[in-house]
């Protein structure tokens, strides 16, 4: 059952008289884990609420429902102690240069010169009864998103969430890719910084750049000579199973391909709880 976000009992308060101080309280259904509830509820916020009456936000926090039952209470405060400068706006960079793979067979054999040598077929570089293949360019989308957020907003419980999804792939659409094309290469933070008459000085923030890299999915590809169409998601590996063969040609043993295999390496998860 998926988490449902609304908001709770008393909605929007100040919590000071001058209104430069205000949160909201949420209630967080069908969960108690206070962890998935606290990601749930943060990409709520940065996608639908990063800042209430030209505040920016401070902080959110999360609590499992002391009287039980699949609910957390989730606390969102907001204040215009920090810098509004660049809060909460995500910017993007992104490149298109093709990524490096190993490649064990190629598309088709287009010529082979020399009398009495083996046919190998699509294989590529033979060489201790084994092909070692080649690297090769291939399709690869990388992007950046940049964004600045109160240093209250990076707590443990937000470290957390990010080295949870390190080194996982996107199980729904994210940025316009599909499941299984986009992995999350995790975070660099860095405390934020402004230039006062020749001072570095420090602000109450952190400059935090998320790195994302994504392979395309493919639906209908060769995978070495006789062995296809494959299918295959952009962030699955797939390898090829060879078996022993006399070569007709040369009467020697090489090694031919029998079977391919596409395997899933990593965890999937919901991107959607970063807010982009």
């Amino acid at each position: 059952m998926s988490i449902i976000i609304e908001e709770g009992f008393g909605g929007k308060r100040s919590r000071n008289r001058t209104g430069a101080e205000q949160e909201v309280i949420y209630n967080i259904l069908n969960t108690r884990d206070e962890d998935e509830a606290y990601a749930a509820l943060y990409g709520h916020v940065i996608r639908n609420a990063p800042m209430l009456n030209d505040l920016p936000l401070e902080s959110v926090e999360t609590v499992s429902n002391e009287d039980g039952g699949k609910l957390c209470i989730g606390t969102v405060k907001y204040s215009n102690k920090k810098p509004l400068r660049g809060i909460n706006v995500p910017l993007h960079s992104f490149s298109t240069k093709g990524g490096s793979a190993r490649i064990i067979y190629g598309l088709a054999l287009v010529n082979q010169y020399g009398d009495g040598i083996p046919n190998f077929g699509t294989g590529i570089n033979y060489e201790d009864q084994k092909f070692q293949g080649v690297d090769i360019v291939v399709p690869k989308w990388s992007e950046t998103i940049e964004i600045t957020v109160p240093r209250t907003v990076v707590t443990n419980r937000f470290k957390r969430m990010l080295r949870g999804l390190t080194g996982k792939v996107n199980q729904h659409s994210f940025l316009d890719m599909d499941p299984g094309e986009c992995i999350f290469f995790g975070v660099d933070a860095r405390p934020g910084e402004v230039e006062v008459d020749g001072q570095t000085l420090p602000l109450l923030t952190y400059d935090l750049t998320f790195e994302f890299h994504a392979m395309p999915n493919v639906e209908n590809i060769m995978i070495a000579a006789g062995i296809g169409p494959v299918k295959k998601d952009g962030q699955d590996y797939a390898w090829v199973y060879s078996v022993d063969a006399v070569d007709p040609f040369s009467n020697k043993l090489i090694k031919k391909p029998k079977g391919a295999y596409v395997v899933r390496v990593y965890d999937r998860v919901d991107f959607g709880v970063l807010g982009f």
